[in-house]
């Protein structure tokens, strides 16, 4: 199998060529004798589930409140990047309020803000009144004593 490359230093080859055709850009190309197969293959695109728009806006303010965080602190972008540990593309995504974007990037930035660990207390079950709620939903009405064991099986 040959690899082509545009660029040498390339990890990606732009072409594969094999014994019986060859992959160019996702598309895989068959070539017989006189007679040309030609025959594509793609990725499929990634699933994409619509997010509320409630929590689409929740995710810009996010994203516009860590920018001026940043800027209040003096900080170029990509100070607050290496700081992160991040890349400078998954903070403008960040930025933009993309939904894919991992929870663990926003507390790494939050942190490198000196923000210190806000999802320590963002769950607590002791704060949780709708599922504290449901929990006295499901008490018992009545509570017996244990029956005793008999010896027979």
């Amino acid at each position: 199998m040959l690899f082509v490359s545009r660029f040498i230093s390339s990890n990606k080859p732009d072409a594969v060529i094999g014994r019986n055709g060859f992959a160019l850009n996702n598309k895989y190309i068959t070539l017989k004798s006189l007679n040309v197969t030609l025959v594509f293959y793609s990725m499929p695109a990634p699933q994409v589930f619509p997010i509320p728009p409630r929590i689409a806006r929740s995710l810009v303010a996010l994203g516009r409140d860590i920018d001026i965080a940043r800027k209040k602190r003096r900080l170029t972008i990509a100070a607050l990047c290496e700081r992160a540990g991040i890349s400078a593309p998954l903070y403008a995504r960040m930025v933009a309020g993309a939904p894919g974007t991992s929870v663990g990037a926003y507390a790494m930035v939050l942190f490198a803000l000196g923000m210190g660990t806000p999802f320590d207390g963002l769950m607590e079950v002791s704060k949780d009144d709708a599922g504290l709620l449901l929990e006295e939903e499901r008490l018992p009405k009545r509570v017996r004593n244990p029956r005793k064991q008999s010896g027979a099986l």
